[in-house]
């Protein structure tokens, strides 16, 4: 019960009607005062209070004021004895509730495993729900540490069930897939761990055999290494072949709960775990990895592509600086030769405006005038020539791997060229076949 409560709650939740005080009809002093907090309260949370504290010192007040008695007597209400039993007994009577059996908690048992487990299984949720269906139902709740008990009873059982459906989902190759893919990450820990200083000190590869230690890992630093560490963390989730509705009407909620108890066991504890559990463990943790591998290596493209045009600009401006030297003063200079020119029409250049501005200083403007055109082109030139030496070869792998579709009408032609790529990926020769069409219109930028 919250500690808190303004005058208009207090009207609204705890003010005595004619029905409660014909339960309280027969009571006096203190017996009065206790009786009229249990069914006040129990009218409100649908169960009684386990502790005197738990009832705030503002509602003892209230009621207290209404009965015209004074609020210390609450103090003095034996919350252990015979009278208080009594006291719950014919609240419940009065109220058409009746205490809950071992029926009671089988039942809800079922309820919760065929109504609410799929949806969330965590615990202060799950018990707000329990409460509300046994007010629901009339029956009065048991202790909290029951209830408890009776809920992770109830996960473990929807647990061992679904976890069975699973393993039957799944076909043999798959399951052997995950089994390998266990024994491989057994064996790279058993190497590690006897492996001498020079080997330990050296950066192993682990992109030759995909473990499972690495699909937990981030994919690192920009660059065409980890477009490719991620490509094959991907390569190796899609072999899998999990079904996407592996899990049926599970919610995303317990699939992730599943996944972070693999994610958090050590290789021996999953290896322990009876095959149903560990599968289910195993496909949960594969299933949302793969889609997030898919998102890592989006953002990895498009941060790689980034990369390129940062570092192509870098390069370029870095290379202008240092072959063009800014001419100062260039609109007075321009000017003086201006008015040079402008004074004396008939005489020659070298006469004219190299006395006013000197032929060194009129090489320097032409030359910076020629570099600043020239950019843009350049900074293209560097980004082409990075793509083709160094980051193409990822292009054949990530479209082979990514399946990309749109139904916006706008992307059809990036789509259309993406499956042109993935059509003619690993072919020889350098051109496409003169019939081919080739959607350049919305996908190709003009200046490229």
């Amino acid at each position: 019960m919250k500690r808190q409560w303004d005058i208009e709650d207090l009207i609204e939740h705890f003010t005595l009607v004619e029905d409660d005080l014909k339960i309280l009809a027969n009571k006096t002093g203190t017996t009065r005062l206790g009786c009229a907090l249990l069914l006040k309260c129990f009218q409100l949370e649908g169960r009684f209070p386990n502790a005197k504290h738990e009832i705030p010192r503002s509602v003892v007040d209230y009621v207290a004021h209404q009965l015209k008695l004074p609020s210390i007597l609450f103090s003095e209400y034996d919350w252990r004895g015979h009278t208080i039993k009594l006291h719950r007994t014919q609240i419940r009577e009065a109220l058409g509730f009746r205490e809950a059996t071992a029926a009671d908690s089988d039942a809800l048992s079922t309820w919760l495993i065929a109504t609410q487990l799929a949806a969330d299984q965590n615990l202060d949720h799950l018990t707000v729900k329990v409460l509300a269906e046994l007010r629901e139902r009339k029956i009065e709740p048991p202790t909290p540490e029951r209830i408890k008990r009776l809920i992770r009873s109830a996960c473990a059982a929807y647990e061992q069930t679904l976890c069975t459906q699973v393993m039957q989902r799944l076909g043999s190759q798959t399951r052997a897939l995950l089994d390998r893919l266990l024994e491989r990450s057994v064996v790279v820990e058993e190497q590690d761990e006897h492996a001498d200083d020079e080997q330990s000190n050296r950066e192993i590869d682990r992109r030759e055999i995909v473990t499972w230690q690495d699909l937990k890992t981030n994919p690192g630093a920009v660059g065409l290494e980890s477009v490719l560490y991620e490509i094959d963390k991907l390569r190796m989730l899609s072999q899998l072949a999990l079904p996407a509705d592996l899990f049926g009407e599970t919610s995303p909620r317990v699939i992730t709960l599943y996944r972070q108890r693999a994610a958090t066991e050590t290789l021996y504890e999953l290896r322990r775990h009876p095959d149903a559990t560990r599968y289910t463990y195993l496909a949960a943790f594969c299933l949302q990895r793969t889609a997030e591998v898919i998102d890592s290596l989006v953002d990895l493209l498009l941060l790689v592509v980034h990369r390129i045009g940062t570092k192509a600009e870098k390069r370029v401006s870095k290379q202008f600086l240092d072959e063009v030297r800014r001419v100062d003063n260039k609109p007075r200079l321009l000017y003086q030769m201006a008015d040079a020119a402008l004074a004396h029409p008939d005489e020659t250049i070298r006469a004219v405006i190299f006395s006013a501005v000197s032929e060194e200083q009129c090489k320097a403007i032409v030359k910076e005038y020629k570099a600043k055109g020239n950019y843009q082109q350049q900074v293209y030139l560097r980004m082409r020539s990075s793509y083709r030496d160094h980051y193409r070869r990822m292009v054949p792998l990530l479209v082979n791997m990514l399946d990309v579709r749109s139904s916006n009408s706008m992307h059809q032609p990036v789509v259309r060229a993406l499956h042109l790529v993935k059509r003619y990926a690993g072919t020889p020769g350098v051109y496409y076949p003169v019939d081919e069409d080739i959607p350049l219109e919305g996908v190709v930028r003009p200046m490229w």
